[in-house]
């Protein structure tokens, strides 16, 4: 399966812990590039937040990956994302 997505998040802290993300997803076949804005929730989050924003877009993908595809940093980057 070729890859569709390519998936960059950013995870940040207020001063208070809250803790928010925000996403972009690069569409490599339709060369196009979504944003989520930034997001309030914590963990793993920002996997329901992407795949919410490409169903508003009309894409009926989710995308799906595991744990050894995420960076354990506050900077989370996602690579190589396959879609099913």
């Amino acid at each position: 399966m070729a890859v569709r997505f390519i998936v960059k998040v950013k995870k940040h802290q207020d001063r208070n812990g809250n803790t928010y993300h925000n996403a972009k997803v690069r569409d490599l076949r339709l060369k196009r590039t979504y944003t989520t804005g930034v997001t309030y929730g914590y963990g793993t989050a920002y996997n329901q937040t992407i795949n919410k924003m490409l169903k508003k877009k009309g894409l009926r993908t989710k995308l799906s990956y595991s744990n050894s595809d995420v960076s354990v940093t506050s900077y989370k980057t996602m690579k190589a994302i396959k879609s099913f």
